[in-house]
């Protein structure tokens, strides 16, 4: 993974944490200002270690780590903005398909399991009692399942179609009988 790409995903993340603040003060949940404001510094010292990193698989872990951070800081949002009631469960559709990019094959569905039991317990826990619809929780739930499940299947046609590239250009490359330069 390049450097470039760190610095990017960085930047972004900083800008996506300078929204909080907007967010806490257009919430319903301003009494819980100060734990999420302790969550938020945490998390930027955490996504900050990349930097001081050098290898190139070291940094792809810790872009891994950091989704399932990011996946947590998605699910504190929507705590924040009062549990059913926010969109903000359309940021784990992001973090699903930047999973894609990285390419592995397992990691969609584990990511999809970390964002179904932080969003379940983020709403769950929450959501205002009279605000709280088991209904809804379902349907997005069933959302966030259904899309899972499509970028998992489009991560594994990725997969089939470049190992079928990579067999023709051998083919093309080499004799299959003498294993020989074409």
């Amino acid at each position: 993974m390049n450097k470039k790409i760190l610095y990017q995903q960085y930047f972004i993340r900083l800008f996506c944490l300078s929204t909080i603040p907007i967010l806490i003060r257009l919430s319903d949940f301003k009494q819980k200002f100060t734990p999420l404001l302790i969550i938020v510094i945490l998390y930027t010292i955490i996504i900050t270690v990349p930097f001081f990193l050098s290898s190139a698989s070291s940094i792809r872990k810790f872009t891994i780590f950091n989704m399932y951070l990011d996946i947590t800081m998605v699910s504190i949002g929507i705590a924040i903005r009062g549990g059913l009631r926010s969109d903000l469960y359309l940021a784990y559709f992001i973090i699903l398909g930047y999973s894609l990019m990285i390419s592995r094959q397992n990691l969609i569905l584990r990511l999809s399991s970390w964002i179904v039991l932080n969003y379940s317990l983020s709403t769950f826990l929450f959501t205002p009692n009279e605000d709280f619809s088991a209904g809804r929780l379902v349907i997005r739930l069933s959302l966030i399942v259904s899309i899972a499940l499509l970028h998992q299947n489009y991560s594994n046609m990725l997969l089939r179609s470049e190992s079928l590239r990579e067999k023709a250009v051998n083919l093309a490359t080499f004799d299959p009988l003498t294993g020989l330069y074409n």
